[in-house]
């Protein structure tokens, strides 16, 4: 009898085993395949990036951290401690779904900035569906994964399979690293390079090869490939193989060009014809009305998206102009008739009358007129 429990020992053992070191292949992936272009980079103190760079470099590197120890965990038969740390988890792959977003948004937005190459926007686009695409299929398998919670054996597959699916970033920095160094970028222009199509496709696909390992697994220990591997496995294949195709589609470069421009919060700012006011119209008695009325919708008519508060952050490029920048100056001190559409039995409207209610751009001393085709990343409205 004792022999028979210490043969059948290896069978439930070496399941756990094996994903131990699956999880701990993944972890070696990640760590290896951002070293030159990442962890060396910024151990020297020569990697510079946005924040948000970094974040998402926590963030992907912390999930095949976690992977590895609560795979560790399992195989330890820690199962109450694997179960505690699992929302830890749930709070990973949250940060990574915004952070992704929040970048691919960025790029896409920078791919309708005026004056860059036509192929390279097409490519950047096209690149994007790369990301797009490997979020989309991991938040389904690990949303499937805690669905199946209680399923041991589809949760710990599915879990597999997600983070097999974000090998491809760390395999592609090696074929990145190994090309020839890229020709500077035009000043002035947000980079929006991207490495050949097909070095993704490659580096996807030899991250599969783990797939293919898991699934032989399974074939020899329980005589069948799980249903999460056939099903699952065959779906990222085959999106892996098709990322060229899809990405370079006009539905996918259309869908990009929308979702670009809904996640541009940059709008460009062409001034008017230049308007110069008598602005010693208000000076005269008969006319004092009137000056101060034309005065205060000056900014209006000069900008059509109204007058703003102009900050030297906010303007992320510009485009060559020969024509100044004008600057008209506002007297928050003088009231204007009807400035806010008040009704005339209002009582506000007599104390506007009165001088004694300041008008809506009392803040703003000065409202400037920009030259053409100016970009304001979230300008401020003068209140």
């Amino acid at each position: 009898m004792a022999d028979a429990v210490m043969g059948a020992r290896p069978k439930v053992v070496a399941p756990r085993q094996f994903y131990v070191w699956m999880a701990g292949t993944c972890f070696a992936i990640a760590l290896l395949g951002f070293l030159p272009t990442y962890w060396m980079p910024l151990a020297k103190g020569t990697f510079k990036a946005e924040p948000m760079v970094h974040v998402h470099g926590v963030l992907m590197f912390g999930w095949v951290t976690f992977f590895f120890v609560q795979s560790w965990l399992i195989a330890q038969g820690k199962v109450l401690t694997h179960r505690t740390w699992g929302m830890l988890g749930i709070s990973i792959i949250t940060g990574i779904a915004f952070i992704v977003t929040t970048i691919l948004s960025l790029r896409l937005a920078q791919a309708a900035t005026p004056g860059e190459p036509a192929q390279v926007v097409h490519d950047a686009r096209a690149f994007t569906w790369v990301t797009f695409g490997g979020l989309l299929f991991l938040l389904t398998t690990f949303t499937s994964a805690i669905v199946k919670l209680r399923d041991s054996e589809t949760h710990k597959r599915l879990i597999l399979l997600t983070t097999i699916s974000m090998l491809g970033a760390p395999i592609a920095r090696w074929f990145i690293f190994a090309a020839p160094p890229a020709p500077p970028w035009p000043a002035g222009l947000p980079d929006i390079s991207t490495p050949p199509m097909i070095i993704a496709i490659i580096a996807a696909s030899l991250g599969d090869i783990l797939l293919g390992v898991a699934a032989v697994y399974d074939w020899r220990t329980r005589g069948k490939v799980h249903p999460v591997y056939l099903f699952g496995g065959a779906i990222l294949i085959a999106m892996h193989l098709t990322m060229g195709l899809v990405g370079n589609s006009a539905v996918w470069q259309s869908t990009a060009i929308a979702l670009g421009a809904a996640a541009d919060h940059q709008q460009v700012i062409e001034a008017r014809r230049p308007v110069v006011p008598d602005m010693h119209l208000g000076q005269r008695e008969h006319h004092a009305q009137r000056g101060r009325h034309f005065t205060l919708h000056m900014p209006a008519l000069a900008q059509p998206l109204g007058a703003r508060a102009f900050e030297e952050p906010q303007v992320v490029g510009m485009i060559d102009d020969s024509a100044p920048i004008r600057v008209l100056p506002v007297d928050p001190r003088r009231p204007g008739i009807r400035t806010h559409g008040l009704s005339p039995n209002s009582g506000r409207l007599a104390a506007a009358r009165s001088g004694t209610r300041r008008p809506k751009c009392c803040q703003a001393v000065r409202v400037a007129m920009r030259p053409r085709a100016v970009r304001v990343r979230n300008p401020c409205w003068i209140r």
